[in-house]
């Protein structure tokens, strides 16, 4: 959920737990005063937390990477790096097991595209590479050719044409099957 949309929800209880403790201390119900003022100073609280925040969506892996409570992520990578007349290529190739990709199917049932950016921005992170900042679909799905199953394009990345590579990994110490990144590659012209 966007952080801005959080923002608002949460002023709103705010706005609602004040107007209670206004309440409460006029008709002078003492009990509910202070559960009123409880529930004011807790969303005080959240409204300025998620005012200074510097998530932009807030998920549960946002929100405890942001408190520190995530565990450290490590994706075990090989670098290649190719130049040729016209262009620069960086490729980064991940092992089995490669970082999980959630996908969606089409309307057709032919085609899975990347429209959650999630965790392909926690690699492009861990790489110290910038995010994207949209889904990609399948590239077959735009060009109909068979070759291009299993590639997401990203023309307009800052730093050149983002292509992300998928495959089937298999997770050996609990036997489960999963989409997965392959490769990443930018190539930039010259």
């Amino acid at each position: 959920m966007p952080i801005a949309i959080v923002r608002i929800i949460v002023l709103g209880l705010f706005s609602l737990a004040f107007l209670a403790l206004i309440i409460s201390l006029l008709r002078r119900e003492m009990d509910n005063v202070v559960r009123s003022l409880i529930f004011v100073l807790i969303f005080a609280g959240l409204f300025l937390y998620f005012q200074q925040t510097k998530m932009d969506r807030l998920t549960w892996n946002n929100l405890k990477k942001e408190l520190g409570l995530a565990k450290p992520i490590y994706y075990n990578f090989i670098k290649e790096e190719s130049r040729d007349k016209f262009r620069y290529t960086v490729r980064y190739i991940f092992p089995e097991p490669g970082p999980r990709l959630k996908l969606t199917i089409d309307p057709s049932g032919r085609y899975l595209h990347l429209d959650d950016i999630d965790e392909i921005n926690q690699v492009l992170e861990y790489l110290g590479l910038k995010k994207v900042t949209h889904g990609a679909k399948e590239l077959a799905s735009i060009t109909g050719s068979q070759l291009d199953i299993n590639l997401y394009r990203w023309d307009d990345y800052p730093d050149g044409l983002l292509i992300v590579e998928r495959a089937i990994c298999r997770d050996k110490t609990t036997f489960n099957s999963y989409n997965c990144i392959q490769s990443i590659s930018i190539i930039r012209g010259r």
